[in-house]
């Protein structure tokens, strides 16, 4: 009776059946002794089979017990048969029953328990599994349904987990929007059941993120090579694009990230590009074609609505895309012909307002000009709020009135640096400011004033600051004491030195030299090497930019760059740009390069395209003149994004770039896809970090920012760019 657990109605059947056969074997004579002598003789050995039976499963556990126990149970319904055939009764065999058939319920229990709730102990006991609810059924009906639906439930969620798996191990260039389609089914139909599986599901959501992130950074590497073309196609950008959208959007609410948001936004952009090309672009042909003829403008409206049209897309024109290359005529060549049309209709206007514009350029720079620039400022804004005037006249206006304001602007910032840069005292400041915002109330512009205002008083407080710091710092220097607070002391003077607006005063410029001469000094006692950390807050993409000639990889704390994760050596591998070469510091998991499965020792830097850490995490290395660029690229093994704390790390690795900028080395951060990229059409198009002789300097042109020195400071570059050097 091992090795299957029965329903007690199959036990008694079967010891029914036996007793009944044993029985049949006696002959006439022993069927009258057995009678005179009853349970004694036939009864013993069943009996004592059963109780040793039951001593035996009562020492064990499990499945083991479960066996023991119906060997015990089907050796006392034999006894109890007999007795009823024998028409004699034992109070032994009574007890003994009922003691076993407590404890097999007991034993169901526990081995149901057990089991049924371990993925490794269901499918190793199924059949047991199913056995013992069978035979809880006819114990407890309630009881057994309860296991019964939940064994069906976790069966269904093995069913889930094998597809979804089978589904997620799909090769990444072969992921298609149907499979994304199938997988937001299953886990829709699913959802309940996985939720009651909590563990579950978060090892089903992590792997579907791990993938997600695989076909976006194949995507995006199809993006970036298109977009790196001499002549990017718009439709292949939006193909791209769109196809990552399609397998994104059914499953947005398990893998929800805004870099596939921003990455996504870009379609529309180009939709609308296209559109224009497709849509409005032969209507400008036409009104294009039908003024290349000396022909009087029948509908200036309409042209105007065209010209507003092709404004509206102004950036499109000098873009390299092959769809705007390839239009005849061009739409600079389209926008001049109408600019020419409506600048005959509306010279006369036009003109007037240029020869007073005109005058005031030429007129030397001063007070009375500045008076009269606010004059002209304030009527051009008063002709554009005149509904009457017309779309094109207006346009130029706005112009005209722009160009006003960005003079204004210039001599506001000149006029109060000029003032500044003499003032010695607090109120020198003040007054600096107040002249300049007499000047700004003319115009009216709320806005402009309340932040100049802001910026004075930031400015005073700043200053006032500063010299309390100035003091504590001299009297430390003087008593010849490194006070335990001196370096938080000199951190919190340079962040307050680099907080302010940019303004220069005689006192700030000292300080600035002062915090300077301070943080260089405790650089050189601590020996460590200057690193920039440049965050962009659009993208969320970060730089690591180090100078020092090795660099060291590693999982412990004294590492360059930390790789939190038990694959990694504590020590794994150093970088020496020096003698050019890369070394693994006999890790455990090895290092290797390009491919190779072995793992290396030293190899030279020139050799490598890219390298992977422990078999585990692919860095991609590309030289840059005497610089080394550094880009984690690929999770070899996926099971390491199931835990969230390791997933959130790995993908902020995945969004960071490691640069080693050798001195007289300048990199360049493109602003529009984030890349470091030395090919830009302007400069405008980009941010520049140079090293020179051991200090960076930061160049963003569209902001008139020109190689400033960012030593030692923690400052914010732009409304996207933020910076910590330490």
């Amino acid at each position: 009776m091992r090795n299957q657990i029965y329903r007690i109605s199959e036990l008694k059947k079967k010891a029914k059946q036996d007793v009944a056969a044993h029985i049949d074997r006696w002959d006439s004579t022993k069927r009258v002794l057995n009678s005179l002598i009853g349970t004694a003789a036939t009864n013993r050995d069943w009996l004592e089979t059963s109780q040793r039976h039951y001593n035996t499963a009562m020492s064990t556990q499990g499945l083991d017990r479960l066996n023991y126990l119906v060997s015990a149970l089907f050796n006392a319904y034999r006894c109890e048969y007999r007795m009823e055939n024998g028409r004699f009764k034992d109070e032994n065999v009574f007890t003994l029953k009922e003691k076993i058939e407590t404890s097999f319920l007991n034993a169901l229990l526990d081995f149901l328990e057990e089991n049924i709730h371990e993925e490794s102990s269901r499918t190793e006991h199924l059949a047991d599994i199913q056995q013992a609810i069978a035979a809880l059924s006819e114990i407890n009906r309630k009881l057994a349904s309860g296991y019964h639906n939940m064994l069906g439930r976790f069966m269904r969620q093995e069913e889930v987990k094998d597809i979804i798996e089978r589904l997620l191990d799909t090769p990444v260039e072969d992921v298609t929007p149907t499979i994304a389609v199938r997988l937001k089914g299953i886990f829709q139909l699913h959802e309940s059941s996985l939720r009651k599986n909590p563990k579950l599901m978060q090892h089903l959501v992590g792997y579907l993120r791990g993938k997600m992130e695989e076909v976006f950074l194949n995507v995006r590497k199809r993006y970036e090579e298109e977009e790196a073309k001499p002549q990017p196609s718009l439709r292949k950008l939006i193909a791209i694009i769109g196809e990552f959208e399609n397998i994104y959007q059914p499953l947005r609410q398990h893998v929800y990230a805004q870099r596939y948001r921003d990455f996504i936004t870009r379609k529309e952009d180009y939709d609308a590009f296209t559109n224009f090309i497709d849509k409005d672009y032969p209507e400008l042909v036409q009104m294009y074609k039908y003024l290349s003829l000396p022909r009087e403008i029948k509908d200036t409206k309409k042209l105007i609505s065209l010209y507003h049209r092709i404004r509206g897309f102004h950036k499109l024109v000098d873009t390299d895309y092959i769809e705007i290359r390839n239009l005849n005529p061009t739409l600079s060549t389209i926008s001049k012909r109408f600019e020419k049309v409506l600048a005959n209709v509306y010279r006369r206007d036009l003109m007037d307002y240029y020869q007073v514009f005109n005058r005031m350029i030429n007129a030397d720079d001063g007070d009375e000009k500045t008076i009269e620039m606010i004059r002209f400022h304030q009527h051009l804004s008063d002709k554009l709020d005149d509904d009457s005037f017309s779309g094109y006249l207006k346009d130029k206006l706005d112009e005209m009135r722009s160009q006003i304001r960005g003079d204004l602007d210039r001599y506001f910032e000149n006029r109060l640096q000029e003032k500044l840069e003499t003032a010695q005292t607090d109120k020198q400041v003040i007054e600096a400011f107040d002249e300049v915002l007499d000047f700004m109330m003319k115009i009216g512009d709320i806005e402009q004033i309340e932040k100049l205002q802001k910026k004075k008083k930031t400015l005073i407080e700043r200053l006032r600051e500063l010299r309390k710091l100035q003091d504590k710092l001299d009297r430390l220097e003087k008593g010849g004491e490194k006070h335990s607070d001196f370096e938080r002391l000199v951190k919190q003077y340079e962040t307050a030195v680099n907080s302010e607006s940019g303004f220069r005063t005689p006192e700030l410029d000292e300080f600035r030299r002062t915090a300077s001469r301070l943080k260089r000094n405790i650089v050189q006692q601590t020996e460590e090497p200057l690193r920039m950390v440049i965050l962009d807050k659009f993208s969320m993409r970060n730089y690591v930019i180090f100078t020092q000639d090795i660099l060291k990889i590693g999982r412990n704390e004294n590492n360059d760059i930390i790789l939190r994760s038990e694959w990694i050596s504590g020590n794994h591998l150093e970088i020496d740009f020096e003698h050019g070469t890369i070394k693994d510091k006999d890790s455990t998991n090895g290092t290797f390069v390009n491919g190779g499965k072995e793992r290396i020792a030293d190899v030279d830097l020139d050799d490598i395209d890219y390298f992977d850490i422990g078999g585990e995490l692919l860095i991609t290395l590309r030289k840059s003149g005497n610089s080394h660029i550094f880009r984690p690229q690929k999770v070899l093994d996926t099971t390491l994004l199931d835990d969230p704390e390791q997933r959130e790390y790995l993908q902020s690795l995945m969004n960071t770039e490691f640069v080693r900028l050798a001195d007289g080395d300048t990199i360049t951060i493109h602003k529009v896809s984030g890349n470091l990229d030395d090919s830009y059409r302007s400069l405008n198009d980009v941010i520049m970090i140079k090293l020179e002789d051991g200090v960076f300097h930061y160049s963003d042109h569209q902001e008139g920012i020109v190689e400033k020195q960012v030593e030692y400071v923690s400052d914010v570059l732009s409304e996207r760019f933020s910076l910590n050097l330490s």
